[in-house]
């Protein structure tokens, strides 16, 4: 028995051996897959933090650049609308005055004629004149107002 003890413990010391070294191996396995784990993240991390950064700065950059082309254009809008008005109310003064200047020569004419109606012989003539003058012309439309209704009552 002496015999196959010893090939027993052998192996029974072979087998430990070789399960402790298959067991130091999946430690030692977990501890790399740990620390490449580890690795990954902070690589992953200082990436997201990088492109965070640079996202920022261009969102900066972009931002102050829209920022700048804006105030510009609000620039150029504020003197053409300026440039607009100035001539606007240039036009208007001008046709204020047109206006103003015609209204008074209207206020002056009605004034000439309310001193020339300031008797009932004056205002008699005046009647008398505008019917004369006014008579050929009223004659002309009412032929042609005549004239057009017969039209209508032929094509009825």
């Amino acid at each position: 028995m002496s015999f196959l003890a010893l090939p027993a413990v052998f192996l029974l010391v072979i087998l430990t051996i070789f399960m402790g070294i298959v067991n130091m191996w999946m430690i030692l396995k977990q501890k790399i897959s740990d620390e490449l784990s580890t690795c990954d993240i902070k690589i992953n991390t200082s990436i997201t933090a990088e492109i965070t950064k640079i996202k920022n700065e261009i969102n900066t950059k972009i931002g102050n650049e829209l920022f700048t082309r804006d105030i510009k254009i609000a620039n150029e809008l504020s003197a053409h609308l300026s440039e607009i008005n100035t001539t606007f109310t240039v036009e208007l003064s001008r046709i204020n005055n047109d206006l103003n200047n015609k209204l008074t020569a209207e206020i002056g004419n009605f004034k000439t004629r309310d001193v020339m109606l300031a008797t009932p012989q004056k205002r008699k003539k005046y009647w008398k004149d505008l019917i004369t003058l006014k008579k050929p012309a009223i004659m002309i439309l009412d032929s042609a107002l005549k004239k057009i209704q017969s039209d209508l009552d032929s094509q009825i």
